[in-house]
């Protein structure tokens, strides 16, 4: 059954979020939803509320926690360059070959 969590709980879930690790958001939600009985939607939005007040408390202090989940961009565009290249390369290859033996 849903419900709201202890201040001690909120504790447990803030300590979790702030430790400087790339899964501490993850954590921090399945801890909030273990407490309150709550959805993942649900869970998600009252961490990110609660990220929102650390980061307006201490903005400094807090400031990593905003870049989450901006690595899994730069992989993919990195993955969609590199494969390119190897695609041109290739057709440029099978191309010269082909004119080669038309020659």
């Amino acid at each position: 059954m849903p419900r709201e969590l202890t201040n001690m709980e909120i504790e447990h879930v803030t300590k979790a979020l702030t430790t400087e690790s790339s899964s501490s958001f993850i954590s921090a939600v399945k801890l909030y939803r273990r407490y309150s009985g709550k959805g993942l939607k649900e869970c998600k939005k009252a961490v990110d509320d609660i990220v929102a007040e650390l980061q307006r408390l201490e903005p400094d202090k807090y400031s990593y926690l905003s870049k989450r989940g901006k690595g899994c961009m730069a992989v993919l565009v990195l993955f969609l360059v590199i494969t390119t290249l190897v695609v041109l390369l290739l057709t440029t290859n099978v191309l010269s070959a082909i004119i080669s033996l038309l020659k």
